[in-house]
């Protein structure tokens, strides 16, 4: 009871620090829509006003009418309690116009804010994660739905920058605590993150391979002033475009292109507009996200899109000396298992520095049968509290037992592990174990978790293969960054991890100076 009312006492200073005065100016995070009085998230997700954060509100029961989530404390909090918030949102006449192309993707938020209040504060489902439970068509799940669901719109065949104030007016908010002692160089000549870009202007494209047409966003076409690339992979619900966008926000130098493909799958959120001809297709997230083969050709596999991609924009930019692959959720999921089998996404493939940035996935490939003791998965927030305070030891993982082999016997498949279904081979099949367990722990990547990514809820996978390996998000991160370090030091000189204030939210993630740091 006591924290909950230092959380108001802090809300209540958060709160005065925006001034009595309404109207309040406020931009909508990036994974939202702008109604009349007020921020409607997509994905089901709630709109915290005072960190004006999108997130989860699946690990407290429903907020009450009266009360409105705080992302950060991860608790409702009486909307009363804070000033100038007397309703949630009705305070805050946002100063800026809602665009005409901007579209509510819930249904159950209403489009008039203030005459249809009731509606904005119900709870919603929590569509947007990182893993998804089982279902009659797939053996295993999604695992990473992104929880940021993030507006996708298309003018045009080639300009598809909706240009307008609700995604790229303001500064991406940054609610990280040490934010502010990493002030990123905003010149025009540097590559480092900016939090105050222009307006990114995003190109629809097309790219061939095997005859199929794939899709992607990119904010340059070609040219030789361009020396650095970021190549961003959305999440389940197809949301490219503006995940696209979202982090082109953070760079203002023309010196740097942000690009990302979109993998189809025809029961998706979002699908490009337009849609070209015959689309390389896929027949679930699952599928993608493994590097399985996609429905309309099975020798093509998801990940040589990614391949494909990186290929062209070395073709495209030749002065290019960096490429960053970033994933969030089901995106960081693709890339810890692309980052091992790939022989192009490497720095020795593409003769540039390649470096991966992954944040959050639900699971994780592991390159042997070991795996961590039941005792570290049921006392992990004891024996390694945080990243910079972690007592793993070798000893704490070993061979599963008989038991948990006969409960879980395909906790070495797909994409928990490396042995392969030879019925339904993926990429990294292709690739071989043999490669795998070689070159990933030599790949530079950066890991980082939200250290509030703690909830469980339907969406989480909760499968005995995944449960193996933790309860939450944050416990298979740490346990497998753990696993790493103590049984392939090899990728203690080449991979790091960084722990953020944040909640499983991509906006959070991608605001955080310690993702900034990671891109320079």
């Amino acid at each position: 009871m006591r924290s909950r009312w230092i959380c108001l006492a802090v809300l209540l200073g958060a709160a005065a620090s925006l001034g009595s005065a309404s109207p309040i100016a406020v931009a909508c995070p990036s994974d939202s829509v702008r109604s009349a009085d007020a921020c409607v998230c997509f994905g089901g997700n709630r709109w915290d006003p005072v960190h004006n954060l999108c997130c989860s509100d699946a690990g407290t029961p429903g907020c009450a009418v009266s009360e409105y989530y705080d992302c950060l404390s991860n608790q409702c909090v009486p909307q009363h309690a804070v000033q100038g918030l007397a309703r949630l949102g009705i305070q805050q006449r946002l100063q800026r116009r809602v665009p005409k192309s901007a579209k509510h993707h819930d249904d159950s938020t209403a489009a008039n804010g203030a005459e249809e209040e009731e509606e904005e504060e119900e709870d919603h489902d929590h569509d947007d994660d990182d893993d998804r439970n089982h279902d009659d068509d797939d053996d295993h799940n999604h695992d990473d739905d992104d929880d940021e669901t993030i507006k996708n719109e298309a003018i045009n065949d080639e300009i598809v920058n909706t240009d307008d104030e609700a995604i790229t007016d303001d500064d991406i908010i940054n609610d990280t605590p040490d934010a502010s002692n990493d002030t990123p160089d905003t010149s025009s000549d540097s590559t480092q993150p900016s939090t105050r870009a222009s307006k990114p202007k995003v190109v629809q494209k097309t790219m061939q391979i095997g005859g199929y047409n794939v899709v992607y966003y990119t904010t340059a076409t070609s040219g030789t002033a361009v020396t650095k690339a970021v190549l961003v992979l959305h999440g389940v619900a197809g949301d490219s475009l503006s995940t696209v966008q979202t982090v082109a926000k953070l760079f203002a130098s023309s010196s740097v292109v942000v690009l990302g493909p979109h993998f189809y799958t025809k029961d998706a959120q979002f699908t490009p507009s337009p849609l070209p001809s015959n689309p390389l297709t896929f027949s679930s997230a699952n599928t993608w996200i493994s590097g399985q083969s996609a429905s309309n050709d099975d020798s093509i596999y998801s990940y040589d899109i990614l391949d494909t991609l990186a290929q062209l924009t070395k073709k495209s930019f030749p002065n290019l000396r960096t490429l960053a692959f970033v994933g969030h959720s089901a995106g960081a999921q693709v890339l810890q298992r692309y980052a091992g089998a790939t022989t192009i996404g490497t720095s020795a493939g593409l003769g540039i520095s390649v470096r991966y940035i992954v944040s959050s996935p639900g699971t994780y490939m592991y390159l042997d049968t070991i795996r961590p003791k039941t005792t570290l998965v049921s006392q992990r927030p004891s024996i390694c509290p945080s990243a910079s305070n972690c007592k793993i030891q070798q000893a704490d993982y070993s061979s599963p037992t008989s038991q948990q082999i006969s409960t879980c016997p395909d906790f070495n498949t797909d994409k928990y592990g490396l042995e392969g279904d030879s019925s339904d081979p993926s990429y990294v099949t292709r690739a071989g174990a043999v490669r795998v367990r070689a070159q990933l722990p030599k790949q530079t990547i950066t890991y980082i978790y939200g250290s509030k990514d703690t909830t469980v809820d339907s969406n989480l996978d909760t499968s005995c293969e995944a449960n193996m390996t933790g309860k939450t998000r944050l416990d298979r991160g740490l346990i497998w960054f753990s696993y790493m370090r103590q049984l392939y030091p090899a990728s203690t000189s080449s991979q790091s991890v960084q722990e953020v204030n944040c909640p499983h939210s991509a906006t959070c993630v991608y605001s955080s100076s310690q993702f900034q740091k990671a891109l320079q």
